[in-house]
């Protein structure tokens, strides 16, 4: 029955590797971050600028990077464990965002000076495995090979 269909090399689809899952993390991050950026700069006076608003955007999209590349690494995970594997996928991913913004804007946490580093990683480790499988599912289908 040839000619009644695409062909098998029409349906298959390129996978992506880990540092473009980073490369689409980062742009996504710094989009939406921009977006809020911009409106916030309309409310600003001129003598309120500092010099963390010159590395905010290295600092968002580098963010964005580290949480796509893990998403991008650990997507096996997704597909040999399923909804278990997003919900640790999701996880990891929201811990590591949690992480790189203590890191980057409130170090002190890190350390211990300040209070709410376990919560806030509790908080980020819950979130995560409900919005991981919740993503995954749909990555799951997008990203799907046709061929199994």
């Amino acid at each position: 029955m040839s000619g009644i269909g695409p062909s098998r090399e029409a349906d298959v689809r390129p996978t992506l590797r880990w540092w473009t899952w980073g490369i689409i993390g980062g742009i996504s991050l710094s989009l939406l971050t921009l977006i809020k950026g911009l409106a916030a700069v309309l409310f600003l006076r001129p003598g309120e600028w500092d010099a963390t608003a010159a590395v905010a955007p290295l600092l968002t999209f580098g963010m964005g990077f580290i949480c796509g590349s893990l998403a991008g690494l650990l997507r096996g995970l997704s597909r040999r464990m399923g909804l278990i594997g997003d919900a640790m996928i999701g996880a990891v991913v929201a811990d590591a965002y949690f992480l790189c913004c203590m890191f980057c804007f409130c170090p002190q946490m890190l350390t211990g000076e300040e209070p709410g580093r376990g919560q806030m990683l509790l908080g980020a480790t819950l979130l995560g495995m409900i919005c991981g499988p919740w993503f995954g599912r749909d990555f799951r289908r997008d990203f799907a090979d046709p061929s199994s």
